[in-house]
C-alpha cells in the first residue's frame, strides 16, 4: 500500500489513519526512522524484528498470554519503562 504525502514544514509527514491503525500507533509512540535502498523506512520502535530469537531469549513463561487485547497492554507498558 502506497499513500502520496505532502513534506510540511520542518519536514514533518503525516502517517495517515489507515496506517496509524493497522499498527495501533498512537501520539507520542516512538518509531525508527532509516533508509533502505534509496527508500524512507518508518517502523514502529517496539516492532520486534526476530521475535523467535527474542522470545527464546526470555526462558520459560510463567502463563501464555494469548488474548490480542492483554498483549496489546503489556506491550504499551514496556514501551512506557523504555522512553
Amino acid at each position: 500500500m502506497a499513500i502520496e504525502e505532502v513534506v510540511q514544514k520542518k519536514y514533518r509527514v503525516t502517517i495517515p489513519a489507515e496506517l496509524r491503525e493497522k499498527l495501533r500507533l498512537k501520539e507520542g509512540d516512538r518509531v525508527r526512522v532509516g533508509l533502505d535502498d534509496g527508500r524512507l523506512i518508518i517502523e514502529p520502535h517496539w516492532l520486534v524484528r526476530n521475535p523467535t530469537e527474542k522470545l527464546a531469549s526470555l526462558g520459560t513463561p510463567k502463563r501464555l498470554v494469548t488474548e490480542p487485547e492483554e498483549l496489546e497492554e503489556k506491550i504499551r507498558k514496556g514501551r512506557l519503562r523504555e522512553r
